[in-house]
């Protein structure tokens, strides 16, 4: 059917989806999505319904909205609006069917408000446990502990199982396994943490101790520099040693006097021949000459 141009109405809530899972009775959205195109959108949809499925295409839109009423009232305005709109040759009657079967739809819905509204006939409680789980994660998170979570999880599974409620929606999980389903999810998450704490604390456990020095980091880093840019008689460093092996090995075995680690480009900078400016003044080097001996002398 070709579409026609209607007389939208405001709707509380839009039952459309994202993407389509190729439902006949869906409403996908579609670029610059409003409320009239939601309006034209439905409306068309009801042009091309059968007769027959008018109660299942009326079911379906009510179970994806929060108050089903007020839909059914809503769009009840919009036939009634556009009623001539609805109609074709094919089907002169079709503003009429789809009337009768929302008030019908809406009959059904009232009477299963009333059923939820009585107390239940096996209970001593007057009023009826009210089962809502997110409302129960809501609590979760004011409780520390997974001792204290799960304790209040099992706690909501028994009274559940003990005072069911009359009705239950089917659309997803009951209340209880919904429960059950969160202490899962805590136990795994419990178990990874543990796992997770275990590693940290093997690695801390497998780190070397690192040892404070005094002192300017560029004086102390100046005693390797000269050590690995000293000979021996024979032509060997003192150290030899790169650049990369000996900033590792300072920064894995030493910290700053406070315990803080040192910051490896630093480290190189310091220790690098290019960097004249990272050599310390002649008043503060340390002497080294008890180390070096008298064979000292500059590599190029």
């Amino acid at each position: 059917m070709e579409p026609v141009k209607i007389t939208s109405i405001h709707f509380d809530e839009h039952t459309s989806v994202l993407r389509s899972s190729f439902n006949a009775f869906e409403i996908v959205v579609f670029p610059h999505y409003s409320n009239e195109k939601y309006c034209q959108a439905l409306f068309q949809k009801m042009r091309e319904i059968e007769s027959s499925k008018v109660p299942l295409f009326l079911s379906y839109h009510c179970e994806r909205v929060r108050r089903p009423l007020i839909w059914l009232n809503q769009l009840e305005k919009l036939i009634s609006l556009n009623a001539a709109m609805l109609s074709d040759d094919s089907v002169f009657d079709r503003p009429v069917r789809w009337l009768s079967q929302i008030e019908f739809k809406r009959y059904k819905q009232e009477e299963e408000y009333k059923a939820l509204s009585k107390p239940p006939v096996v209970s001593l409680v007057n009023e009826p446990h009210v089962y809502d789980f997110e409302a129960v994660k809501e609590q979760l998170k004011n409780l520390e502990t997974y001792e204290e979570k799960v304790l209040f999880l099992k706690d909501e599974i028994y009274t559940y199982r003990q005072n069911p409620p009359v009705f239950v929606k089917r659309k997803k999980p009951t209340f209880d396994k919904q429960c059950e389903l969160e202490i899962m999810r805590l136990n795994d998450m419990q178990e990874l943490n543990e796992k997770l704490l275990a590693k940290k604390q093997l690695q801390t456990d497998n780190q070397p101790l690192k040892l404070p020095f005094n002192g300017e980091l560029k004086v102390f880093c100046d005693v390797f520099y000269k050590l690995m840019n000293t000979t021996l008689a024979d032509g060997r460093p003192k150290l030899p040693w790169s650049i990369t092996q000996a900033t590792q090995h300072i920064c894995n075995s030493y910290c700053d006097e406070n315990g803080n680690p040192l910051s490896p480009s630093t480290v190189r900078t310091y220790l690098s021949p290019s960097k004249i400016e990272s050599r310390p003044k002649k008043h503060k080097e340390m002497d080294i000459d008890d180390i070096i001996k008298p064979e000292r002398k500059k590599l190029l």
